[in-house]
């Protein structure tokens, strides 16, 4: 009797280690999260399709974390075109634009071929430092002697820039994300300072026609990064930063020493013209912020079973609920588009119930308030209408309204300066020389 009980207990025993082991699989398959489920199944179909390298032994010849990361990426590609099936508000209708017309994708060609400083990061300038460091100073530091003798020793550089930079359209269409999904905002500016410089010395010498281009063209540079399909936001910090310093060098530089030819104040008034319809463009960032963030930053991290950004400890975290975590995050941008007051308001949204802690933080991280961009196109579009209020004065025409206030600027004859309407702390008098 008592062996027998011994010998049930053995079976038992053996069945239930043989059932434990029948299930370790299954139990393993659901405690990975989505992610981690998806770039195994990447990695599985990408090693066996490819051949198998004599040499290394490895699939494509490729180490392991090529082979990762070529799995991650395409995995995340994959994991987005579904979240974009899912979230059919953020198709983009892009614009079908010759390469040879395309001023964004021929300013990333440019910038590409240019060689890179390794302690920036960034496409260094094609200027030395000094001479940029003279093109960012003020009238003390203006040596026209200096900026003209680069240009005739760089012209093929210096008309490819303005080539460039007046091209007529652009365009994201078959433009790989990987190259612009991160700008450099240092290039961009100095070709603009190049530009500018270029058009103070042909004011100087009393070609107006030259300066008058170069200005257009300098205006036109923004154009190249804002005026894509759907700009992110630091694209249109680089546009907004361009156009600012074309407006001020405009009416510190050139205004003054313009004739008073009607035609010509007139020609240069529609060239500076510029306003930004704010409404309008918060979503089209928005939406840029959604497509760049999850194919680049979001997906790849949840993949690599990550969170996409790091908390305030500066340890990374593992996000399993990535399914919930995902809508959260994508219903949000879907809103804020919808509604850019959701995305210019005080602190933070509230998460939908039952999101884990690490996935509230990720999304805190992740969240983009756009109130420092809504004062930053605020100002431009006063500082805008500000030069066209001035060239008014020359032409002795009625001045043109605040767009923002809608309120009348205020012209001080005797001191010569042009104020914004009170309240407007955004943009400083313009006193003119």
């Amino acid at each position: 009797m008592h062996t027998e009980t011994k010998r049930r207990a053995g079976v038992a025993a053996a069945l239930g280690f043989i059932a434990i082991a029948l299930c370790i699989p299954w139990l393993l398959a659901h405690s990975q999260t989505e992610g981690e489920r998806r770039l195994a199944e990447s990695l599985s179909a990408l090693n066996h399709s490819l051949p198998v390298s004599e040499a290394t032994g490895n699939p494509g010849g490729l180490s392991r974390s090529a082979r990762h990361q070529r799995a991650v990426r395409l995995a995340a590609d994959g994991w987005y075109r579904e979240l974009l099936d899912e979230y059919p508000a953020f198709e983009v209708d892009y614009r079908r634009v010759d390469d040879g017309r395309n001023g964004f994708l021929q300013y990333l060609n440019l910038s590409e071929g240019l060689r890179v400083d390794p302690s920036i990061g960034d496409p260094s300038s094609p200027l030395p430092g000094d001479l940029t460091d003279m093109l960012r100073g003020g009238d003390e530091e203006w040596e026209p002697e200096e900026l003209a003798a680069w240009i005739a020793n760089n012209e093929a550089q210096f008309r490819r820039i303005l080539e460039v930079a007046e091209l007529p359209d652009r365009s994201i269409r078959w433009v790989d994300t990987e190259r612009y999904y991160f700008l450099g905002t240092r290039l961009p500016a100095q070709f603009a300072a190049l530009l500018l410089g270029g058009a103070r010395l042909a004011h100087d010498s009393g070609d107006h026609a030259t300066a008058l281009r170069h200005y257009r063209a300098t205006m036109n540079l923004a154009d190249h990064f804002d005026r894509v399909e759907i700009p992110s936001f630091l694209a249109k910090t680089i546009a907004v930063r361009i156009r600012r310093r074309a407006l001020v060098s405009f009416h510190r530089e050139i205004l003054p020493g313009l004739p008073d030819d009607p035609e010509l104040l007139a020609t240069w008034r529609e060239a500076l013209h510029h306003r930004d319809e704010i409404a309008a463009e918060i979503p089209r960032m928005l939406a840029a912020e959604w497509h760049l963030t999850l194919r680049h930053i979001i997906l790849p991290a949840l993949l690599s079973g990550l969170t996409p950004v790091e908390g305030s400890s500066g340890l990374t975290m593992k996000i399993d609920d990535q399914a919930a975590f995902l809508a959260a995050y994508s219903d949000w941008v879907e809103r804020a588009c919808a509604d850019p007051r959701a995305a210019s308001g005080v602190g933070l949204p509230r998460w939908p119930d039952g999101l884990s802690a690490e996935a509230r933080r990720a999304l805190d991280n992740l969240h983009v308030d756009a109130r420092a961009w809504i004062r930053g196109m605020t100002a431009l579009n006063t500082l805008a209408a500000m030069n066209e209020a001035l060239i008014a004065l020359r032409l002795r025409q009625d001045l043109p309204l605040d767009p923002t206030s809608g309120e009348p600027f205020d012209w001080n004859a005797e001191t010569r300066t042009l104020s914004p309407p009170p309240g407007n702390g955004l943009v400083d008098p313009i006193a003119l020389r």
